[in-house]
């Protein structure tokens, strides 16, 4: 068994492999950058990779971004969405 060959009945998602532009500043590990430099850089790279991956007309991904969670209710035992904020309180009937 390979690691670069799935076994009959199991499909991979395509990759793909970009070449950036020459001169484009990469970086490992082993340097001690200031956040803000290495956000700089960072900034650049991801812009690169961006312009280049849309040059080579690679598709968007369409998988579905939903965030939400379910949580059981307490009142009823089943799963309702938990989005947006917290219902607002009753008011007190405290004088």
């Amino acid at each position: 068994m390979t690691l670069t060959a799935p076994e009959p009945g199991i499909t991979r998602p395509t990759s793909w492999r970009l070449e950036l532009p020459a001169g484009t500043f990469l970086l490992n590990d082993n340097q001690r950058l200031h956040f803000r430099t290495k956000a700089k850089h960072i900034e650049t790279i991801r812009d690169a990779s961006c312009l280049t991956a849309r040059a080579a007309r690679i598709p968007t991904s369409n998988a579905p971004t939903s965030t939400t969670s379910s949580t059981p209710s307490p009142a009823s035992g089943d799963a309702t969405p938990a989005t947006g904020p917290p219902p607002p309180r009753p008011p007190s009937t405290d004088s």
